[in-house]
């Protein structure tokens, strides 16, 4: 009888928004708001149904990405400390939207609720977690219940430079060492940015001994061997990378996706865009960009929002669920009656907290469910490679998750790409010039790597396609491309300023353990 396994494979990515230029006695700003609405809607809740599990026993077996620029934003003190301080606006304002719903029961109580809840968050990242999310995902990996797969250093979409192997090398190698960095040894899985592949790199991934990757359904379905089993069981490339084929039907998003059911919280109706700055004092200051605050009232059918209803629904959307999943796994499972069957589900975690406000109860229903189950299990991606070398070979077909990186590649933002072109080239250019330098000249070099991984980020090209903060994207890829360039021009004329230098590496403190080589040609 054929085994049933279903992967959930959350993928936690944040671009590199760090903003010294505003003091913590000032205010947060746009950019921060991002990673600190995840962290509160979405990390920490993330954490806390970890624990839930873990007390009444529930092995849960999820596989996470959490990315190299997320592990930094969450390791440095400056963002840490800028976090509390826009808890604290965010209480501050709570306190206040009580007082202004007083009148209206349902708005009251909702009001007290958020106010409730941001506490909290409050007391469990200062108590509970003391400030160290990634420890507390380091402790779930080293107890068995979760799996964390490395990524691209800087979330880099690698097929655009597969004629520059070595940025390809760099952003692999950096992204393996910023994962053992943060979590003390190195991943099976390498999570490649959009599921981005292109011919031959699954040579440098098994180069760096990875294990297995993701890729979009179409790499293995399209290839010249299309196996029989399709998705529904683990392939190999002809090297014996492992691949799992991710099933690309959706179930959160779309028409009928789960979250934009009518009872479920409406996540474009925020205070933050409705009443005065006044009223939104201190959490928006007068000249500030208006955000999002947390504090929505209205469903998806414009009526007032209803807890216990929403509560309701995600137990039956839970349960369709995993009836979807039993189902179309003891389907495969007849036509593959001698092979273990498996679906793997990957999903970007901000639908889990962020874009989606009941969908860490969800998450935990789903994994409830499963475990109450004899038809299905969970598994961790890893675990379906334990027979890797009697896996069927295929060529993977290039593609993406998107279809072919289209996104990142318009009209719009291509102007971007022959600056990082040519900055690549000089920085691999640079590695081989000064192969044994130290002192000054190596912080230099240094640098300049950790701009050209920062230039090369698929974050600036997307926000900019999506219209997500073009201007805040764009001076940001002119900072990292001219910030190399000063490098490179430095390092030509033998003159540097060691003033420009240390304010640099203040503003961009990402990767302190980088060594310019990962940039050498591999011999």
């Amino acid at each position: 009888m054929s085994g049933k396994k279903l992967v959930l494979m959350l993928v936690a990515h944040e671009g590199y928004y760090r903003q010294p230029d505003s003091s913590v006695d000032i205010d947060f700003n746009a950019q921060n708001d991002r990673l600190f609405s995840a962290i509160t809607d979405t990390y920490i809740p993330l954490l806390n149904m970890f624990e839930s599990l873990e007390k009444d026993n529930i092995h849960f077996n999820l596989s996470i990405v959490i990315s190299p620029n997320l592990c930094a934003l969450l390791d440095d003190p400056f963002v840490q400390e800028l976090y509390i301080n826009w808890l604290d606006n965010k209480i501050s304002l709570g306190e206040k939207e009580v007082i202004r719903c007083a009148s209206d029961t349902a708005l009251s109580n909702l009001a007290r609720e958020y106010l409730e809840n941001a506490k909290k968050i409050k007391d469990d990242y200062l108590e509970k977690y003391q400030g160290n999310l990634l420890a507390k995902f380091s402790y779930y990996e080293a107890h068995g219940y979760i799996e964390l797969l490395s990524t691209a250093a800087t979330y880099a979409y690698l097929p655009l430079y597969v004629d520059y192997p070595e940025s390809i090398n760099a952003q692999i190698e950096a992204g393996l060492i910023s994962h053992k960095h943060y979590f003390g040894s190195l991943p099976d899985g390498f999570w490649l940015p959009y599921m981005g592949y292109a011919k031959n790199l699954e040579t440098v991934l098994r180069a760096y001994n990875v294990i297995y990757t993701v890729v979009d359904p179409r790499a293995v379905l399209f290839s010249q061997e299309r196996p029989e089993s399709g998705i529904f069981e683990p392939v190999r490339c002809y090297n014996s990378l492992g691949v799992l084929a991710r099933d690309d039907e959706e179930y959160l998003s779309g028409n009928n996706g789960f979250k934009e059911n009518d009872v479920y919280r409406s996540e474009e109706k925020d205070i933050g865009f409705d009443l005065t700055i006044d009223e939104l004092s201190p959490f928006i200051k007068d000249g500030a960009v208006r955000v999002q605050t947390g504090y929505k009232y209205y469903n998806n059918a414009n009526t007032v929002y209803n807890t216990a209803e929403a509560g309701k629904r995600v137990l039956e959307d839970a349960e369709y669920f995993v009836n979807e999943k039993i189902s179309k796994l003891n389907k495969a499972a007849k036509l593959l009656p001698n092979e273990d069957v498996s679906d793997v589900c990957t999903f970007d975690v901000h639908d889990f907290g962020c874009n989606w406000h009941e969908g860490i109860s969800w998450l935990e229903s789903v994994i409830r469910k499963i475990a109450a189950s004899s038809e299905i299990k969970l598994e961790q991606g890893k675990n379906l490679f334990m027979r890797r070398y009697s896996l069927k070979r295929v060529n993977l077909y290039p593609c993406s998750a998107s279809g072919y990186g289209e996104a990142l590649l318009d009209n719009k933002n291509d102007w971007m790409l022959r600056y990082v072109y040519k900055a690549s080239e000089r920085m691999s250019d640079l590695a081989d010039r000064f192969p044994t330098d130290t002192g000054l000249k190596a912080r230099l070099l240094n640098l300049a790597s950790r701009e050209v991984l920062l230039a090369q980020s698929s974050d600036w090209p997307m926000m900019i396609q999506k219209g997500l903060m073009p201007d805040y994207a764009e001076n940001s890829f002119k900072d990292n491309i001219l910030s190399f360039t000063k490098v490179y021009d430095s390092l030509g004329s033998n003159s540097v300023s060691t003033e420009w230098l240390t304010r640099v590496e203040s503003r961009h403190p990402l990767f302190s353990w980088i060594n310019y080589h990962i940039f050498s040609k591999k011999k």
